[in-house]
């Protein structure tokens, strides 16, 4: 949204994760998470607009996405 109404091409997304945790009774999804295939990225489509806050919700078109089941694990406690 930013390179759009900035009128720029956008060109990577970098992100830090201050408190990423991994609780010891989610070892077994973790493992199983880390064992699947990666699969080809979805792509996002936004309309180009002068103005961010001019995007609505609808402006928001997500194709090829392609999402792996579920994985189950108990909540925390």
């Amino acid at each position: 949204m930013l390179a759009h109404v900035t009128d720029m091409d956008p060109a990577e997304l970098i992100i830090s994760f201050g408190d990423l945790h991994l609780y010891s009774n989610y070892f077994l999804q973790a493992r199983e998470q880390l064992s699947r295939a990666t699969k080809e990225l979805p792509r996002l489509i936004l309309p180009r607009k002068d103005n961010i806050n001019d995007y609505v919700f609808s402006d928001f078109v997500i194709e090829g996405y392609d999402p792996a089941p579920a994985i189950k694990a108990p909540i925390a406690v």
